[in-house]
């Protein structure tokens, strides 16, 4: 018996939403899963947070660098993301565009627990990483917006 779907139409919809591509460019691969630029289109402010980290172990042999982009919204909603590099890029990718389905924001992203194995993958993946550096600009964004301003006027009480 075939299961059915039990996705809402909401959920059907973001999922139409969102897009990943692959681009092989001799020995570098460029990743990117982000949300329908039809959803990002309007006054919807968006915050790049880049990383460059390493495809694995960096006392591995064959360890390369790999570039990180997640795009995120001020508030943290993940709205995309990018890697490059010679290797891991592939691999990397489908972990954002599951967050993205999922709805997660860099805070939840960057709570993930990955794998480890140094010929994969090294402590503190790549994404996770980023996803953390974003979610810490988000709280000390989101710190300082609710810190009472400071009274410009003389005088005591």
């Amino acid at each position: 018996m075939a299961e059915v779907s039990r996705r809402t139409a909401e959920e059907r919809s973001i999922a139409e939403l969102l897009g990943e591509l692959s681009h092989d460019m001799g020995l570098l691969v460029r990743q990117e899963a982000q949300l329908a630029k039809s959803e990002m289109r309007g006054t919807l402010a968006r915050v790049a947070t880049d990383l460059v980290s390493r495809s694995r172990a960096k006392y591995y042999p064959g360890s390369s660098p790999l570039h990180v982009r997640l795009v995120h919204t001020p508030d943290g909603r993940l709205l995309g993301g990018q890697l490059a590099g010679r290797e891991g890029a592939a691999k990397r990718i489908d972990v954002l565009a599951t967050a993205l389905y999922a709805r997660l924001t860099v805070a939840d992203v960057a709570a993930l627990d990955l794998s480890y194995a140094p010929p994969f993958a090294p402590v503190y993946d790549p994404v996770v990483a980023v996803a953390a550096k974003a979610a810490r600009s988000v709280a000390s964004t989101a710190g300082s917006a609710s810190q009472p301003a400071a009274s410009t006027m003389g005088g005591s009480s």
